[in-house]
């Protein structure tokens, strides 16, 4: 795994020694199938993984390879469309689809169906929106108009059961499990829900007004503050004390459109936003600032980052819905480069330096 992850540090690098911070952008031009990228993943063998619109790309550190639906090929993936990627603590990757949950065969190279069971027997291929592996080891599956399925930890079978405790008709966004075991549940159409490690369901539908109703990721910081991205109305703090959500503001407005949260450390926390690039959250501070992320060959001013992944090696790859993934370097030069082609300083502003003087 580790000739992998040097080896994908290398392909990617050597060519960019000299601009090392310019970063690079991977686009349907040439390597993606697609350039509406909806997640990304590195598995534990170091591949990255793309999943678009329009098919699965694999990257193995010197060329992509991408996978797609064959009618004739029952061990294909079911659908182009592919939504979300997981692996869980047993190293087993689960591709989301438009229809349906499969398990890639890392050694036969094909994918295998997980059967999504409803509460009559019958097995389902519904739309895959998330997947949460819980702190016991189960395996949630989040789907669109089918409620949530459980794999469970002893279940050595593929096949995951519909959960009684939701509703099985409620379209869900997003899963979420904090660290006192509460089950936080986005739904697209009823609000948000949190389901507590003894099973008492609540909602919170009634404070829809302050845009609970459109919640598109969670996450928690390290003092254990559950924060919500709405795609509607921004960033909200949840308060243990009050059970309320407390909103966070950027630049004095509220209405952020967040599309994706990403723990970069243990101090801030990336929003990628729907069409107005990234930003980070200030954990110590609770406030919202500009990333520091300048890239001279991109602008990302009205991106759309819809994903976030950092890889083993500490590169930054953002997904980029309608341009694809661009890639930003982890490491810098051995010269601490500040310019106009710097990724995280852009003091100078132009290329021609005329002299240098330390007093």
């Amino acid at each position: 795994m580790r000739f992998k992850i040097l080896f994908l540090f290398i392909s990617l690098f050597g060519a960019l020694s000299v601009k090392a911070e310019s970063g690079r952008l991977f686009s349907a031009d040439k390597e993606l199938s697609n350039s509406l990228t909806n997640d990304m993943l590195q598995d534990s063998y170091g591949v990255i993984w793309i999943a678009t619109e329009d098919g699965l790309n694999r990257y193995d550190g010197s060329k992509f390879t991408t996978y797609k639906h064959n009618k004739n090929n029952p061990k294909s993936i079911q659908n182009d469309y592919v939504r979300i990627l997981h692996e869980d603590s047993r190293n087993r990757f689960f591709v989301g689809s438009l229809n349906g949950l499969q398990l890639y065969n890392h050694a036969a190279d094909t994918f295998e169906e997980v059967h999504l069971i409803d509460k009559t027997g019958v097995s389902l291929r519904p739309h895959v929106f998330c997947i949460l592996e819980r702190k016991n080891k189960d395996i949630l599956i989040g789907t669109s108009g089918q409620g949530i399925f459980n794999l469970s930890a002893d279940n050595n079978t593929l096949s995951a059961t519909q959960c009684k405790d939701i509703e099985t008709s409620i379209y869900i966004s997003y899963l979420y499990e904090d660290k006192d075991e509460n089950l936080w549940i986005s739904t697209q159409d009823k609000g948000l829900f949190r389901l507590s490690s003894d099973n008492v369901l609540t909602s919170f539908l009634k404070s829809s007004d302050v845009g609970l109703n459109n919640i598109s990721s969670i996450c928690e910081d390290n003092d254990g503050n559950v924060l919500f991205g709405s795609l509607t109305r921004g960033l909200f703090l949840h308060e243990k004390k009050t059970d309320k959500f407390i909103p966070v503001p950027y630049d004095g407005e509220q209405n952020l459109p967040i599309k994706t949260l990403f723990i970069n450390s243990p101090k801030e926390i990336y929003i990628g936003t729907d069409g107005l690039g990234m930003k980070v959250y200030k954990c110590n501070e609770k406030r919202i600032i500009n990333s520091s992320l300048n890239i001279s060959n991109f602008n990302f001013e009205k991106s759309k980052v819809h994903s976030v992944l950092r890889d083993d090696v500490g590169n930054i790859w953002l997904g980029i819905y309608q341009k694809g993934v661009f890639l930003i370097p982890g490491q810098t030069n051995k010269f601490n480069y500040i310019g106009y082609k710097s990724v995280k300083n852009n003091t100078i502003g132009t290329n021609c330096v005329m002299s240098v003087c330390e007093d």
